[in-house]
C-alpha cells in the first residue's frame, strides 16, 4: 500500500514538474510553480499583451530612428551646400578683387579723411587714375582673359584636325611658359594664358604646310597689348627639298640630322601670322635613310633655307650653313632633291680630368673651340665617372680646350689636333689658385 502511495506521488510530481517546465518554456516565465492547465488562458494573455506591447516598442523606435537619419541628411546637406557657397564666394571675390588697386587705395587714404563724401571722392579719382595706368600699362595691364582661341585651317578653309600648337609665354608669373597643344576636329585649341605677361608667341604646324608663328609685345608692335580673344592661322601648303648625304668615299651616310631654317632675319611683327623660321630644328631634324636621302615637305616657295647637319662619327656642322656654304650648295639645288653634301671624318680628341688631390674629377665640364659659347649647338660635355672625356670628330689643326670643375679653378689648353693626337690630360688646381694656359 505504501509502495503504491509512493509511486503515484511520484508520477504526479513529475507530471507537475513537465507542465511547468512546457510553460516556462512556451511563455518565458523564469519558474512556474504550481501552474496547472487552468492556468493557461490566463498566461496565454500575459504572453499576448507582452508581445503586443514589444512589438508596438520596436515599431515606435524604428518610426524615429528613421526621423532622426532623416533629419541628420538634411543638416549634413544644408551644412556641406553652405560650405561650398561660401568656398564659392571667396574664390570669386580672390579671382575679381583687384588687390593692387585696394592696396594703393589704402595708401592714398592714410590721411583720414574728414567725412564720408570725401573719402568717395577720393577713391573715385584713385579708381580712375589707376584704370587709365592699366590701360597705358600695355600687356600687364590689358591682358585680364586666362586663355586665347587659336584656330588652324587649310589652304582651303577646312579646320586642320591634329595641328600641333605651341605657346611661349614671358611672364612675372610662376607660370610654365612653354605649353603645347592639339587641334581638335573644329581646328580649335584653347591656350591658357596667365593674367599678366609681357610677350606672347604661338608657333603652329601641321606636317605638309608651312609653319606659322604670331607674337604680341609692346614694344615691337603698337597693337602689342591687344591680344584677341581668338586667332586663327591659315597655313599654306608646303614645298618639297631634300638631297643626299656621303661621305668623302661616296659612300651614304645613314643617320644623319639635317636641320633648316630660312634664312634672313624675322619679318616685320606687324604682319602676323608669318612664316616661322625653324622648319626642322632639334628632334624634329630630319634624320637620312640608308642611302642617305632625306626630304623636308613644309618648305616655303621663294626663300632661301640653310642647313646643318650633325652626325656622331662625322665632322659636324656647329653653325648653320657652314658645309652648305663651303660646297656651294644653293637652295635650288636643294629643290630639285638631288644635292649632295659631303661630310668626313675627322679625329676625336680624348683625355682626363684629375682634382687637386689626384682623383678622377666626374662631371667637369669640358668645353672646345676658340668661341664656343656663340656657336649654335653646344660644345660642351661631361667627364664620366672615371674623370674621362670624348670629344666629338673634329677636324686637322690648332683648337682650344677649357676644362672646370666645382671648387676647382679652370684651365685652358690650346692644342693642335692630328692624326696621332695623344690624350689631352687636366690636374685641375684649387679655386685660389691663378688659371693656366698652356
Amino acid at each position: 500500500m505504501i509502495l503504491l502511495r509512493t509511486r503515484e506521488r511520484i508520477g504526479s510530481y513529475r507530471r507537475r514538474t513537465a507542465g511547468e517546465l512546457a510553460l516556462r518554456l512556451i511563455f518565458g516565465q523564469r519558474w512556474v510553480r504550481g501552474a496547472s492547465v487552468g492556468h493557461l488562458p490566463f498566461m496565454w494573455l500575459r504572453y499576448e499583451v507582452r508581445e503586443t506591447v514589444l512589438a508596438r516598442v520596436k515599431s515606435e523606435r524604428q518610426k524615429m530612428k528613421a526621423e532622426t537619419l532623416g533629419i541628420s541628411k538634411t543638416l549634413f546637406c544644408a551644412a556641406l551646400f553652405l560650405a561650398l557657397t561660401l568656398t564659392l564666394c571667396v574664390k570669386v571675390f580672390v579671382a575679381t578683387h583687384d588687390w593692387a588697386a585696394e592696396d594703393c587705395l589704402v595708401d592714398a587714404t592714410t590721411h583720414d579723411p574728414h567725412s564720408q563724401k570725401e573719402y568717395r571722392a577720393i577713391r573715385n579719382e584713385f579708381l580712375k587714375n589707376y584704370n587709365a595706368a592699366k590701360l597705358r600699362a600695355g600687356v600687364e595691364g590689358a591682358i585680364a582673359r586666362r586663355e586665347i582661341r587659336i584656330r588652324v585651317l587649310g589652304p582651303d578653309g577646312k579646320p586642320m584636325r591634329g595641328a600641333n600648337v605651341h605657346s611661349g609665354i614671358w611672364t612675372k608669373e610662376p607660370f610654365s611658359p612653354n605649353r603645347y597643344y592639339v587641334c581638335d576636329a573644329q581646328g580649335l585649341a584653347v591656350v591658357e594664358l596667365p593674367r599678366t605677361l609681357d610677350i606672347l608667341r604661338i608657333w603652329v604646324d601641321v606636317d605638309g604646310y608651312v609653319p606659322l608663328w604670331a607674337h604680341w609685345e609692346q614694344e615691337w608692335q603698337a597693337d602689342g597689348h591687344l591680344i584677341p580673344e581668338e586667332f586663327t592661322f591659315k597655313l599654306p601648303k608646303g614645298a618639297m627639298i631634300g638631297g643626299f648625304i656621303k661621305n668623302e668615299d661616296g659612300q651614304p651616310i645613314q643617320g644623319a640630322r639635317v636641320e633648316v631654317r630660312i634664312v634672313g632675319g624675322i619679318a616685320e611683327p606687324q604682319n602676323c601670322p608669318i612664316f616661322s623660321p625653324w622648319l626642322a630644328y632639334g628632334d624634329g631634324g630630319r634624320i637620312t635613310d640608308a642611302q642617305g636621302r632625306w626630304t623636308l615637305n613644309n618648305v616655303p616657295t621663294e626663300v632661301e633655307v640653310s642647313v646643318k647637319l650633325s652626325h656622331p662619327d662625322y665632322i659636324s656642322d656647329f653653325s648653320w650653313g657652314v658645309m652648305q656654304k663651303a660646297q656651294d650648295l644653293p637652295t635650288a639645288s636643294l629643290r630639285q632633291k638631288t644635292a649632295t653634301l659631303v661630310m668626313t671624318r675627322g679625329i676625336r680628341v680624348t683625355g682626363s680630368v684629375s682634382d687637386p688631390e689626384g682623383k678622377p674629377a666626374a662631371g667637369a665640364v669640358v668645353v672646345w673651340g676658340d668661341d664656343p659659347y656663340q656657336q649654335t649647338s653646344s660644345r660642351a660635355i661631361h667627364t664620366d665617372a672615371k674623370g674621362v672625356y670624348r670629344l666629338p670628330p673634329l677636324p686637322l689643326g690648332p683648337m682650344t680646350v677649357r676644362v672646370g670643375a666645382e671648387g676647382c679653378a679652370p684651365d685652358l689648353k690650346k692644342i693642335t689636333i692630328t692624326r696621332e693626337n695623344p690624350p689631352v690630360n687636366f690636374h685641375l688646381k684649387r679655386q685660389d689658385a691663378p688659371a693656366t694656359v698652356r
